[in-house]
């Protein structure tokens, strides 16, 4: 029984990795490129035109390629998305890489077993992390910043990442710091 669990686990999170990297890589090719068209939005506009459609300089051009043969490559799935499902699809991909990383940290240290059922909660708690971050995301700017803030996409997938990774920690300094702005004893 103790083995079956062990190659259960060890196949969960051969999955679970596969799936956080590709949904990730993917996501954040697709965030960077989303940045490089923002950033050629800004730029001049020197009309070019490629293979019959015009774009609005070469930068955009560019993006907008790439952009297209990402579709090509992996799935047209990726362009369909709206924005915000893309950054929370991406966001909780990173975090489960997180707790996927923390599970092979934590069994290469023996602190955990292959048949410990933390080998799974991990990723799974690192996914709720990386949904935390997009949350975070979204809330900070507007407590600290007035007026409309855009997300930095890179910064959040890094963020989510290593929320994940560093679950225990991120939760524990989260509470502390709500505890001091939502003090709930008067």
């Amino acid at each position: 029984m103790k083995a079956l669990k062990i190659v259960a686990n060890i196949t969960a999170l051969l999955i679970t990795s596969a799936f956080g990297l590709y949904v990730g890589v993917v996501g954040f090719i697709r965030e960077d490129l989303k940045e490089r068209v923002i950033a050629a939005e800004l730029l001049p506009v020197e009309k070019v035109t490629i293979d019959g459609n015009t774009y609005r300089n070469q930068e955009m051009a560019e993006a907008m390629i790439e952009f297209n043969d990402l579709a090509c490559t992996y799935g047209k799935w990726i362009t369909d998305l709206p924005e915000l499902a893309m950054l929370f699809i991406t966001a909780i991909a990173f975090g489960l890489l997180g707790g996927v990383t923390k599970s092979v940290y934590q069994l290469s240290k023996n602190e955990i077993d292959f048949g410990d059922f933390h080998v799974l909660l991990n990723p799974f708690f690192g996914l709720l992390m990386g949904l935390l971050t997009l949350g975070l995301s979204y809330l900070i700017p507007t407590i600290f910043a007035s007026g409309e803030s855009e997300i930095r996409r890179t910064t959040l997938i890094c963020f989510a990442l290593f929320a994940g990774l560093f679950s225990d920690q991120f939760i524990q300094n989260i509470e502390k710091r709500f505890s001091k702005i939502i003090d709930t004893k008067k």
